[in-house]
C-alpha cells in the first residue's frame, strides 16, 4: 500500500522573481482555457472552507500556480511567524479540493525576502540552481495535451453513468470503473493522480480516491479525501454523501484483483474503525505537529448511519434459513455474468459460518443450478463467493 507522502518544505534565502497573479479556475471543466478568470470556491471545495482568511487567499494564489506553470518564485503572502505552515496547509487543502490537478509536483521551495520596503515569503515550483533543484511533473503543454485527454476520458465515463435519486448508483458505477480498469501499483507514472488512474490504469490508493472524488464531484455528488492508516500504512480513501447521510469508501480495497468488491462501499466509523485509523483534524493539531507531519484531514464528517451500507441497500443480507436465499440472488446475478457475489452476515449467521467455514458454503452449493464456488473470502462480516469459469472438485465440508 503506498504511503502518502507528506509535503516537504525547503527553505531558501533568494532574491525573487516575478509572476502574474491571476486567479484562475476550472469551475467544472477539467481544461484549463479559463485561466484569468476569478476564482470562485464551489460546495466541493470543502477544504477551501476549513481555512482561515489567510490560508484561502493563499490558497487561491497556489492554485493560480497550478493554472500558470510559472518559473521563479511568487509572493504569497506578507512574511510573519507561521508563513511557512500556513501555506504548506493551503497546498495541501487545494490539492485535496482539486484532484484534477495532477502535474504539480509535492515538493517546492519557500524563501522570504526582506527589504527596506518589504517582507515577503514566497513559493516556487520550478526552479533550479547550484542548490535546488524542483520541478512540475511535466510541461506546460504536456500538460494541456494531458489535460484534453482526462477531460475526454472522464466525458465518456460520465456519458455511461446511471442516475439516481441520492447519487448511489453513480457511486456504485464509479467504483466499479476504477476498480476494474485500474490496477494497484506504487511507482507507476502519475500513481498517486487521476491521470494514473483512469488514463494510465495503475495507481496508488492517492489515485484510486482521487479519482473517485472526481467523479462524484462532476455528477454532483459530496465527497472528499480521506488520510489516516489502513493496516498500519499510511492510506487515503473517500468520505461521501449519500442521501444526507456521511460514509466512508475506499474504492483501493475494494479492488479486490479477481473481480469488484464492496466490502468497503459506504461503511459507518464503527464499521471502519475495525481496519482502518483516521488521522486528526487540522483545528485539533498545534503549529509544530502539524510542521512535523503534514498528516490530517480537513473534515472529519459523522459517518454513523448504515442505510446505504451497498449489501443492506442492494438486499444482499444473510439471516435465519439463509441458503435459499443465497442460492436465489447467486443464480439471478451469475446469469448476468458475475463472477462473485458477495453477502453481508447477519451476528447469528455469521457465527455459523466462523464454525462452520466450508460447511457453511456446500448447502449454497447443493442449492445451485448454474454457478460453481470455486472459493471465498471473509472480511468484515461479509462473505464474497467467487465462481469457477469451469466446475472445480466439490467442497469438502470441514
Amino acid at each position: 500500500m503506498k504511503k502518502l507522502i507528506a509535503i516537504l518544505l525547503i527553505s531558501v534565502l533568494i532574491s525573487l522573481c516575478g509572476c502574474q497573479n491571476i486567479l484562475g479556475g476550472l469551475e467544472g471543466n477539467l481544461s484549463s482555457e479559463n485561466e484569468g478568470t476569478q476564482f470562485l470556491a464551489d460546495e466541493y471545495d470543502t477544504c477551501y472552507y476549513t481555512l482561515n482568511d489567510t490560508q484561502q487567499q493563499m490558497y487561491k494564489v497556489l492554485y493560480t500556480c497550478a493554472m500558470d506553470m510559472p518559473v521563479g518564485f511568487v509572493d504569497v503572502c506578507d512574511n510573519y511567524k507561521d508563513a511557512k505552515t500556513d501555506i504548506g496547509i493551503a497546498y495541501l487543502a487545494m490539492l485535496y479540493d482539486n484532484p484534477q490537478i495532477f502535474w504539480m509536483p509535492r515538493t517546492y521551495i519557500t524563501a522570504n525576502t526582506t527589504t527596506v520596503f518589504e517582507d515577503t515569503f514566497s513559493v516556487a515550483f520550478k526552479y533550479s540552481d547550484e542548490d535546488n533543484n524542483n520541478d512540475y511533473l511535466v510541461s506546460r503543454k504536456e500538460r494541456d495535451d494531458m489535460v484534453e485527454e482526462l477531460d475526454q476520458k472522464v466525458e465518456d465515463i460520465l456519458a455511461l453513468a446511471p442516475t439516481s435519486s441520492d447519487g448511489f448508483d453513480e457511486q456504485v458505477y464509479f467504483n466499479d470503473y476504477i476498480c476494474l480498469n485500474t490496477e494497484y501499483e506504487d511507482n507507476a507514472d502519475f500513481s498517486d493522480t487521476v491521470y494514473g488512474a483512469l488514463l494510465k490504469g495503475k495507481a496508488s490508493c492517492e489515485g484510486y480516491a482521487k479519482s473517485f472524488k472526481l467523479l462524484c464531484n462532476l455528477a454532483d455528488i459530496k465527497c472528499e479525501l480521506t488520510v489516516g492508516f489502513g493496516e498500519d500504512e499510511p492510506h487515503m480513501w473517500n468520505t461521501v454523501l449519500t442521501d444526507d447521510n456521511y460514509a466512508y469508501t475506499d474504492v483501493t480495497w475494494n479492488d479486490n484483483g479477481q473481480d469488484v468488491g464492496y466490502v468497503y462501499f459506504n461503511q459507518t466509523e464503527e464499521e471502519l474503525s475495525k481496519s482502518h485509523t483516521i488521522d486528526p483534524l487540522l483545528s485539533e493539531l498545534t503549529t509544530e505537529e502539524i510542521t512535523e507531519k503534514m498528516l490530517f484531514n480537513f473534515n472529519i464528517r459523522s459517518c454513523v448511519i448504515d442505510a446505504n451500507n451497498y449489501y443492506k441497500r442492494m438486499g444482499y443480507v444473510l439471516s435465519g434459513d439463509y441458503v435459499n436465499a443465497a442460492a436465489a440472488v447467486i443464480e439471478q446475478n451469475y446469469m448476468k455474468g458475475a463472477k462473485s457475489q458477495g453477502f453481508l452476515l447477519e451476528d447469528g449467521v455469521a457465527l455459523e459460518f466462523e464454525r462452520r467455514k466450508n460447511g457453511f458454503i456446500l448447502p449454497i452449493q447443493t442449492a445451485l443450478t448454474n454457478a460453481v464456488i470455486e472459493e471465498y473470502t471473509y472480511d468484515n462480516k461479509v462473505l464474497t463467493l467467487f465462481f469457477a469459469e469451469e466446475n472445480p472438485d466439490d467442497i469438502n465440508e470441514n
